[in-house]
């Protein structure tokens, strides 16, 4: 079986990320421009690493809300954005932690 892929380089690189609480990080990235041969994007692939624990979510937007999290934990996300090709080249890893709590005096 032949794996297709991404047949232009398309590389996501525009990522802005934010720790919103102790348990919630925000991800968003510019929306991918439509390849000459494969057209647009039909959905992105991020990958989300804790230590050495990796796991992947199917994205529509170009946003993602990621509550119930770790407090104080730092979590690694690779992009991907898939088009009728296949999966384009992972984005450089982009790294958060979420908030530790305040004290309450």
């Amino acid at each position: 079986m032949t794996q297709l892929t991404y047949s232009e380089s398309n590389v996501l690189e525009s990522i802005y990320i934010k720790s919103k609480s102790v348990t919630e990080i925000k991800l968003s990235w510019e929306k991918q421009n439509e390849t000459k041969v494969n057209g647009a994007s039909l959905h992105y692939l991020l990958k989300i690493r804790k230590g050495m624990k990796v796991s992947e979510m199917r994205i529509k937007k170009e946003r993602i809300s990621l509550p119930n999290l770790e407090m104080c934990s730092k979590y690694c996300f690779h992009l991907s954005s898939v088009n009728k090709a296949g999966f384009s080249e992972l984005s450089k890893e982009i790294c958060c932690y979420t908030l530790a709590p305040s004290k309450i005096e």
